[in-house]
């Protein structure tokens, strides 16, 4: 059975990030997310950005703004539609999702 934690991680030098869920317990979510992070950009500045319990995160990038946009709501369909709109009102043409997972018990 799955447990309703989770989190993403990112580094906001290199915009690579992690993502972890269905964990028991939110600190293991959150070391597992940054763990994943650092692996895979080989650095040791991710930080945790969205917690995520019994819901959705989403994460937008735009690698020619350099900028990051992370959403949590109660369903994946609308956090990941809501993290593409705030990527694409800023002006950025290159948005894409990058991370969408959802965390839940049941």
């Amino acid at each position: 059975k799955l447990g309703p934690y989770g989190a993403i991680a990112m580094s906001d030098t290199s915009l690579t990030y992690g993502g972890a869920w269905g964990y028991a317990d939110p600190i293991t979510a959150y070391k597992r997310s940054i763990a994943e992070c650092n692996k895979a950009s080989g650095g040791d500045d991710c930080v945790v950005k969205v917690s995520l319990k019994d819901n959705c995160g989403a994460l937008a990038i735009s690698v020619a703004h350099n900028a990051s946009f992370l959403v949590q709501g109660r369903d994946q369909v609308t956090a990941t539609s809501t993290a593409m709109a705030q990527c694409q009102a800023s002006g950025a043409g290159d948005c894409t999702i990058h991370e969408n997972i959802c965390s839940s018990s049941f």
